[in-house]
Parts: structure tokens; sequence; C-alpha cells
């Protein structure tokens, strides 16, 4: 089974929790990416990770073993080392650059032995190491499998069942929003038969139709229906709950489809606001506004007709807004873009297009080397715009030109904070260090109002390649089940740049990387069910190359746990 092992140069591992019981074999089986902001720096000295996959104690040959990032959404590409093992069970990733990873196995239908119930591991690697003993022991995942009929009793096909873990359901309003509630979602065959396999030991629920914890998009051509749960309840807390064992099958979990939704239909045009004609062949896509968790896209992209005319069907009651797609940066935005659906059709909605405020400026490098310059078309500048209403279209991206310049338009009124990433591997973390307008520092973000057109911005970038490497040490108690740590930087006088959090493992041993030097607080935290516990701060001066520090959390301080809500 998997456990945290030091390698003889003092790397460290831990176990990570997923809550997408196939996350595994999808990510492993596609291209494997980061996002800048996640970068790691690219020491001249690569490393060895290797260790032994077993099946019941005998090796496990042909299991796919891959590094990935811990998270982070999918943009700039960069994929990661993965092997296959050998006869004998054994996999070596060599050429790792330091950093910290998560590193997983993917061998359907069979899922890590932990009773910590992750699925992949957490590592830091450090500068010329040879990290060997991660290891990992499969074991044969549960099955629960059954038919879906409908109301007369023919089987349904290709209908989606999803499987819940029981326990998500009682987690607090602020814990769901960032908490996914399905384990996993399986697809009915011809014979209407469904069956989720590779699923970890627990509790489980399961439904079928569309509900507020499903996603609640439609298929073109598909009537909707009511979720319904295991056995023929419509209300999660009725359902009956499952119990998965190990490599255990839990059969004739039979769902009978509940009633068509009523669905309902948006309709209208977009014209330009400038000249008050439609827009034709305009594309743009929809989002349903769910606070307070994050929006989400319920269609399929849409155009608008040679007369500006749309239309949406298939519509759940709730609160929507329309955005532009297909354009990171595009020009115009979407005035007055929200509808409402209550309990019947919308028509009549009328969308402007008019052209959005403005940020323009160049991209400087904070650098005695001038050769880094030259690599400022490399670079893609972001404006991230907060509004109160939660919006998929809050965020707008542009390549750098040659010569730095950059243009960030259609942006609606809020702050703006000025973000920087590579738009190609040139090497190392890009940091902003000061952002100036008309030659006067601005603080971490611009406001602006309507209209505005944001000329003379100039934002300084460095290479961050300094390390961060340490250990906090707990005192005066144990970590109570199901909790965790984590460290969190701030710089200090410095605020364009933006603070850093990492997680910790079970020995207490984290790393950052990408950072530039100077004074940081460094805060370290246990989290403990809905509440966050700060426990220990200090100032810490991170220097070129790595520096190490410790910090001391008194288990004593840890303030009770908020009830949940």
């Amino acid at each position: 089974m998997p456990t945290l092992t030091q390698s003889p140069k003092g790397a460290y591992i831990m176990r990570t929790s997923t809550q997408l019981g196939l996350i595994a074999f999808t990510i492993l089986n596609c291209s494997l990416v980061i996002t800048e902001a996640l970068a790691q720096t690219q020491p001249t000295s690569l490393s060895t990770i290797s260790g032994k996959v077993t099946i019941k104690g005998k090796p496990a040959p042909g299991v796919l073993v891959a590094l990935t990032y811990p998270n982070g959404p999918l943009t700039n590409q960069v994929q990661l080392p993965r092997v296959t093992t050998d006869q004998d069970g054994i996999y070596r990733i060599s050429n790792v650059p330091s950093g910290t990873y998560a590193i997983q196995t993917a061998k359907p239908p069979y899922i890590p032995r932990d009773e910590q119930d992750s699925e992949k591991q957490m590592i830091v690697v450090g500068e010329e190491e040879n990290i060997g003993d991660i290891d990992f022991e499969l074991v044969r995942g549960g099955v629960i499998t059954g038919k879906v009929t409908d109301s007369s009793g023919k089987p349904v096909v290709q209908e989606a069942v999803s499987i819940y873990k029981a326990d998500a359901f009682e987690l607090s309003n602020q814990q769901r929003q960032s908490t996914v509630l399905l384990a996993t979602v399986s697809q009915t065959d011809d014979r209407g038969i469904y069956r989720s396999f590779g699923l970890k030991p627990g509790k489980y629920k399961v439904s079928v139709g569309r509900g507020v914890e499903t996603r609640m998009g439609f298929i073109p051509g598909r009537n909707a229906f009511r979720q319904v749960f295991y056995p023929d309840a419509d209300d999660q807390s009725k359902a009956t709950i499952l119990e998965v064992t190990e490599g255990g099958e839990v059969g004739n979990i039979d769902l009978v489809l509940g009633p068509p939704m009523t669905t309902f239909t948006a309709s209208g045009r977009i014209i330009d606001g400038d000249t008050g004609l439609p827009i034709p062949d305009f594309q743009f896509g929809l989002q349903r506004l769910r606070k307070p968790r994050f929006p989400e896209f319920v269609n399929l992209p849409a155009r608008t007709s040679k007369n500006g005319e749309f239309a949406f069907e298939g519509l759940m009651p709730g609160t929507y807004s329309i955005f532009i797609y297909g354009e990171l940066n595009p020009p115009r935005r979407i005035d007055s873009g929200s509808f409402e659906i209550v309990d019947q059709d919308v028509t009549g909605i009328a969308l402007k297009l008019s052209k959005g405020s403005s940020i323009s400026g160049t991209v400087v490098f904070d650098s005695d080397d001038k050769s880094m310059q030259s690599k400022v078309g490399q670079i893609q500048v972001q404006a991230s715009v907060q509004s109160d209403v939660p919006t998929l279209s809050g965020l707008r991206s542009a390549t750098v030109s040659a010569d730095g310049s950059f243009y960030l338009g259609g942006l609606a009124t809020g702050i703006a904070r000025i973000l920087v990433g590579r738009h190609s591997d040139v090497g190392g973390n890009l940091v902003v260090t000061r952002v100036e307008r008309d030659g006067v520092i601005q603080p971490q973000e611009i406001e602006i109002r309507d209209g505005d057109q944001i000329t003379g911005v100039r934002v300084f970038v460095v290479y961050g390649d300094s390390i961060l490497r340490g250990v906090i040490n707990l005192k005066n108690g144990t970590l109570p089940p199901n909790a965790g740590m984590f460290v969190r930087l701030t710089p200090v006088g410095r605020p364009n740049i933006n603070n850093r959090s990492v997680g910790v493992d079970s020995r207490g041993h984290f790393i950052m990387d990408g950072l530039i030097e100077g004074v940081y607080e460094l805060s370290g935290g246990v989290t403990l069910t809905t509440k966050v516990n700060i426990t220990s701060t200090q100032q810490v001066t991170v220097g070129p190359g790595t520096t190490d520090v410790s910090l001391t959390i008194d288990l004593s301080r840890i303030s009770s746990p908020q009830p949940q809500q």
C-alpha cells in the first residue's frame, strides 16, 4: 500500500484525496497539462523516481504510472512523464525537475489500496535525487450495477446514472462551494444496464435524472427527467445507502426514470449597441448562475441567425447569463446579458453588444539582464475582473507583442487584477513586481469604470527562481482525524506580488518554488471541518537558491470547529 516515504536525500511523499472515482484513469490517458502559476523551475540537475506496483503481493506489469501537478486549470500545455511497469511490476520515471507533484497509477478496474481514501500521492522532489520505494499496492475496486427503465418498464438507453459519496451530502454549504459531490457517472447500454466499477470501499447513493447537485445541461432532442434516488426517493435524504466493499459488487440497483421535467425556452436577439442593428452569425454561450456556487455551462455554443435572433431550449428555472464564446480577448462585451426563468418561457430578450472598457500598456522585465526583454513576446497578460455576480467571462487574456505592448479589451466594470503567464516554455516562474500607470505605482488592483479606456500601464515582471523548503513541527498533541495542514506565504511590503499557499504532507514537509528574493510572512494552518485555524506565523527571508525554514504549531491553540450550516 502507498506509504509516506523519505528518500535517501530527504524527499517526502504524501497522500491526497480526490472526489472523482475514475479521475485517475481519465487524467492519465489524456495530455497532462499545467498552468503557469504551477510551472516548476527547471534545475540543471534532474531526479529519478522509481518503485513497484503489486496486486495481492504479486508484481503488476503494464500498469500506467504518471506524474501530474496537484491541481489547476488546463492552460499552458506541458506534458509530464508517464511510464508503464515492467514484467516485475517495476517503474522508473527519469528526468524529473525539482518541485511538487502528484504520482498516480491507472489500471481499471484496480485502485490503490489506501485507508485514507486517496487516489494519488504527493511527492516533493529535490535536485539530483534518486527517489526509490514509491510503491503502490492495487486492489480491485467495488462495483454498483443495475438497470434503468421508464415508467412502462422499457429499458432506457444511454441514460446517465450518478454515483454519490453518501457523506458528501452532509457537507456544509460553505464546503459544497468547492467540493464535487459526484463520485462518478455511468451510462446505460442498449439494455438499460449500467455498471460503475473501480469504486473505493465506502457508502454511496445512486440516482438518475437531473437535480440541484447535477449539471444543468441537456442533450438536444432528449427529454429531461426529474432526479430519482435509489430506490424511488425524490430527495437524497431518503435514498438507500449502499455499502461497497473491496472487490465487491452491489447488484440489482434498479431505477425507474422519474417524470419528465418541465423545461422552458429563452429567446431574443442581439443588436449592435451603437447602431441598433441586429448582429448576425454571432457566437456566444450560456451559463447558469447558482450562488454561492460557481457558474456552470448549460448549453452548447450558439450563433445568432441572420436577423440576430437566438433561442435556448430545455432550460430549468434559474438565473442565466450570456457571454461571448470562443475569444480570449474580445473587443466587445454583452451588456445586460442576464435573464431569469421562473415558470414560463422568456421571450423578447434584447442584448446589446457594445465596446467594453480596456487596459493597454507594456510588459517590462524588471531585470538588469537585457536579453530577457527579447522573450517578452512569449508572455501572456491577463486581466481578472472581480464582479458581484459570478461570471465565466471575467477573464481577458492576450499575448504580448514583441515590443512588449498589450491590449485587453471588452472589459466589464469592476476591479481588475493584472496577471502574467508564459505563452511557451521560456523557463522560470513569472512574478509581477509592480504595476505603474503613467509612471505612478498602482495598488494590486485597478478600478475600471464603465467606458474606461485605460492606457499607459506598465507591468514589471521577473522570473522567480528561489525555493522555500520547510517543515511544520507539531507540539502538544496530534492532528485529529480528517484534519490537514497548509502554509501560506505573504510578501511583506510588495502589494503586487501574489500570496502563495501549498499543502503540507503528513510529515509536515512542504516546498514552494518560483519565488523571488525578499521578506515574506509565513503562516502555518490546520484545517478542521469547516474552520481554518492559522496557528503560527513568522517572517522569513527568501534568498537565492533554496531557503530552509521550520515552523512550530501548538495544537493546544486550535479552536473548536464551527458547527455545520
